[in-house]
């Protein structure tokens, strides 16, 4: 287990455009809950959405229509948010938590744990965990060793317990990892995400 913990930035801080992209697809996906067009984006926007999509930091549909953007997605995933406006879905738990506490939301984070039937449920207040199980705990994998959202997310999952984690962790042979609480995820999160989204216009 890592003594310091290496969480993939939603969002590339050195390319303007890059954040600007994802930025502006994650609010419409949220609003809207249907596929960004990429049609009437500039050259340069179209080029970001490419290397985005190569480095599973943004999904596309079949047609090449945004569907995921900064961890929200409407694809289904084991990670659901349910919002006044409806269910989105995120990469990876620390996705759901982090935008639940970032925005503000009330809504109720309800994450499937790989292997398990038996879903988490986390509910929010006002970005505020309302209601959570005890003990809550949320596996950090190591650094990603490919596309994040096809390498890094389907590790980082949310369990009742710190010890269902570390089950988990050595099931998958994971040796570089670190579980966290419920409020130190979200600590971890909210700076993140916080900046990712300042570029929204």
């Amino acid at each position: 287990m890592p003594t310091e913990r290496t969480i993939p930035l939603p969002a590339d801080p050195a390319d303007p455009v890059q954040r600007a992209v994802q930025a502006r697809a994650f609010c419409s996906l949220l609003a809207s809950g249907r596929p960004v067009p990429v049609e009437g984006l500039s050259r340069s926007e179209q080029h970001a959405v490419a290397d985005l999509r190569q480095r599973g930091r943004l999904t596309l549909t079949a047609h090449g229509a945004i569907d995921g953007s900064l961890g929200l997605t409407i694809r289904p995933t084991r990670h659901r948010l349910e919002l006044a406006e409806g269910v989105r879905y995120t990469w990876c738990a620390l996705d759901a938590v982090a935008i639940m506490a970032t925005l503000e939301r009330t809504g109720t984070v309800v994450s499937r744990p790989p292997d398990s039937r038996d879903s988490v449920q986390v509910a929010f207040a006002a970005g505020e965990v309302a209601q959570a199980p005890d003990g809550a705990a949320l596996l950090v994998p190591g650094a990603a060793t490919g596309p994040v959202v096809q390498t890094w997310c389907p590790l980082a999952n949310l369990f009742t317990g710190a010890e269902q984690a570390h089950v988990f962790a050595r099931r998958r042979g994971l040796t570089d990892y670190t579980v966290l609480d419920l409020g130190e995820a979200i600590a971890e999160g909210v700076p993140l995400w916080t900046a990712a989204l300042r570029d929204t216009t």
